[in-house]
């Protein structure tokens, strides 16, 4: 004998999961370490005419981080040595709310916050939605999954405000001279 709140219950759930978008982990984690990469290697560009005149170095280091999918992996920290100090950027991870990755900048007088975000966010964009019925929200996450998948973002590294405005700003050379600045000097 079937019962048919158990079988709808079953159906609702099987249907729930078939809706999901599916996330090609490995494919995000590689291109999270790609990314982090890039920015490293734009910082030792923007710093090559200091390291020139010896008044740094830089410095790499793995790491290892642990996120929620992608499971444990080794990750680059970039050490920036100075004779009196050193400054570290340290990956915080791939799955940041409101970001596609985190990276934080930590001198003796400051730090910076880097998010991977979209070219176009100028601040943090959280979405919730309430739906009255089964249909409208069966409806609302077919929209948002062809949304999803026709989305082609690109993202880019920004600095993060404080809160409790938060807005970001494109990394640049004057922004990252001035940031590095702060985190050394205050």
């Amino acid at each position: 004998m079937i019962n048919k709140n158990l079988e709808e219950i079953l159906i609702k759930k099987k249907e729930k999961e078939k809706s999901k978008v599916e996330i090609d982990w490995p494919a995000r984690k590689d291109q999270w370490l790609k990314l982090v990469k890039e920015l490293y290697d734009q910082i030792i560009k923007w710093l090559d005419p200091y390291i020139k005149k010896e008044l740094l170095n830089i410095n790499c280091k793995k790491i290892r981080l642990s996120e929620e999918y992608i499971g444990s992996y080794e990750i680059d920290e970039m050490v920036i040595k100075m004779p009196d100090e050193k400054v570290t950027l340290t990956p915080i991870g791939s799955l940041i709310i409101g970001a596609h990755g985190r990276v934080d900048m930590q001198g003796d007088k400051g730090k910076a916050m880097f998010l991977l975000v979209g070219e176009k966010q100028e601040r943090p964009m959280i979405e919730t939605r309430v739906y009255t019925s089964e249909e409208e929200r069966k409806k609302g996450e077919e929209e948002r999954k062809k949304e999803t998948v026709t989305a082609t973002v690109k993202y880019i590294w920004k600095l993060a405000t404080s809160p409790p405005r938060i807005e970001y700003m494109e990394l640049t050379p004057d922004l990252f001279s001035d940031l590095f600045s702060q985190v050394i000097h205050g």
